[in-house]
């Protein structure tokens, strides 16, 4: 969105992009979108890490700490912990309701820390 703006901006040499000189708004424009690619960067650093950790079923504490895992488990066991029951669409939408096992708190899914 903040392209497009720029985009027309310039374009339109700066007529209709406010009450700011041209050169304050070129400056702003390009301080939101390198706002946003450093907000786009930081995102997905944080989403590759916890899905590192979900895939290993390490947190980077402990890799750090090099401590010795009780259980292997598999990928697929772990995105199921993680997301509830099986694999299927539900679990990319926040909207979708807990599966009845997951509300009774089954010692089965409970881990020891």
């Amino acid at each position: 969105m903040a392209v497009y703006t720029m985009i027309g901006c310039v374009s339109n040499d700066f007529k209709g992009c406010g009450v700011l000189s041209r050169g304050a708004s070129f400056l702003f424009l390009v301080i939101l979108l390198f706002e946003g690619v450093l907000f786009a960067l930081f995102t997905l650093i944080m989403f590759s890490t916890q899905l590192h950790s979900i895939c290993t079923d390490e947190t980077y504490i402990e890799q750090l700490k090099k401590e010795e895992k009780k259980h292997r488990t598999t990928l697929m066991q772990n995105m199921e912990a993680v997301f509830g029951g099986k694999a299927s669409i539900h679990w990319l939408s926040p909207f979708t309701k807990a599966p009845c096992y997951l509300r009774k708190r089954e010692p089965r899914l409970l881990h020891e820390v």
